[in-house]
């Protein structure tokens, strides 16, 4: 059973690239929204139980957030017959509201960089699933396959962030606290560089 989800990257290259894709865009969207809670409180200075109301605001933002951009993109992307500009756009937003949130600690811009965030994401995950069914090997036998060993990307990135997330918050912590901008930063870097690995790596897709 193990071997079923075993392929060859060299025989597949565009499904391994965007496997991989998307793995470094999940790693970068774990870190950024794990310790969501934590972050927001120790940004604006409360306690957790402090702020279950600004939670819950930036969840409907998220949720509007992603389905403005998930369903723009996929409608825009269809229209354009091009895909790997839009994964590259997601993971510039993504990153742009990533980092806007690893320097500020006002409400309305930690709220603005959620959002922007959230917008990056819909725009790649929508994107990003439709140059899967494009590309995904043995479609007319073994298609089922090939889209379960993609989910795993997501599943171990969603496995492995939070394991390595406390390592980051703690680099040049001296007398307590959290590192949350490198953290942030670095959920930037990985979602920056997903876009980047579609765009120059993928080939078969425009």
């Amino acid at each position: 059973m193990a071997s079923t989800f075993v392929f060859d990257p060299r025989r597949y290259p565009d499904f391994a690239w965007n496997w991989l894709a998307r793995f470094l865009f999940y790693m970068g969207l774990t870190f950024n929204t794990t310790f969501t809670a934590l972050f927001f409180a120790d940004r604006l200075g409360k306690k957790v139980a402090e702020i279950s109301q600004i939670v819950a605001v930036t969840g409907g933002l998220t949720l509007v957030a992603v389905s403005i951009g998930a369903i723009s993109s996929g409608f825009v992307s269809d229209k354009v017959g091009r895909r790997k500009p839009f994964v590259l756009l997601g993971g510039i937003i993504f990153a742009g509201g990533a980092t806007l949130m690893a320097f500020v600690d006002a409400l309305p811009l930690l709220l603005t960089g959620a959002f922007v965030a959230s917008l990056g994401m819909g725009l790649f995950s929508a994107v990003d699933q439709a140059i899967l069914l494009d590309i995904v090997p043995e479609r007319s036998t073994d298609a089922g396959r090939f889209i379960a060993i993609n989910q795993f990307a997501t599943s171990i990135a969603q496995a492995v962030a939070p394991i390595a997330a406390p390592t980051l918050l703690t680099v040049g912590v001296v007398r307590g606290g959290e590192n949350y901008t490198l953290l942030y930063l670095v959920a930037a870097a990985f979602t920056l560089a997903a876009g980047t690995v579609v765009i120059t790596r993928v080939r078969s897709i425009r």
